[in-house]
């Protein structure tokens, strides 16, 4: 279990990544492969040293992560979900795990700027795709949004003031 982890807790958002909603960035740097300096573990990586670069040159209290696969006609709807989003400030991710619809297309059509496409060559699954959602992300909190999901507007920040009343840095 990675330290960010309470021992307490029978669902670690480490491992159970489909029920995780909602993440404290900052307190998990070592759920993804950093020391305590922040610095990738393995010297060939610095995972963690360019996600707080990247967190430095965007301001998003949120990074909603969306990984897709061959579904056009649905997940231009979950982005503008996420988008509606009222009292916070969002980035959306689009993780596109090398569809071969037009699922590019219809994101690109989108035209907001708090919106990033991202393409696998190769499709590498709704972890992996997850995974590098959440190593784009730029903003203080990651949430992960399914490509046939809808939220309402206030989910996030009433996500949020629930997390911040309860002391936690994640919830799902």
């Amino acid at each position: 279990t990675p330290d960010c982890c309470p021992s307490s807790s029978p669902i670690c958002p480490a491992v159970f990544s489909r029920a995780v909603l909602l993440i404290l960035v900052r307190d998990c740097g070592k759920m993804r492969g950093t020391n305590d300096q922040g610095r990738g573990s393995d010297p060939s990586t610095n995972v963690g040293l360019a996600r707080q670069e990247k967190m430095i040159n965007r301001v998003a209290g949120v990074s909603v992560v969306v990984p897709t696969r061959n579904r056009a006609h649905l997940v231009r709807l979950s982005i503008l979900s996420a988008l509606r989003q009222r009292g916070i400030d969002v980035e959306v991710v689009v993780v596109d795990d090398a569809s071969t619809d037009d699922t590019a297309h219809m994101v690109s059509l989108l035209g907001d700027r708090r919106v990033r496409l991202l393409q696998q060559a190769s499709s590498g699954g709704v972890s992996a795709t997850r995974n590098r959602g959440i190593e784009e992300a730029g903003g203080e909190w990651i949430s992960f949004l399914d490509d046939d999901d809808l939220w309402s507007p206030q989910k996030l920040v009433l996500q949020l003031e629930a997390v911040r009343n309860s002391g936690r840095t994640w919830a799902y």
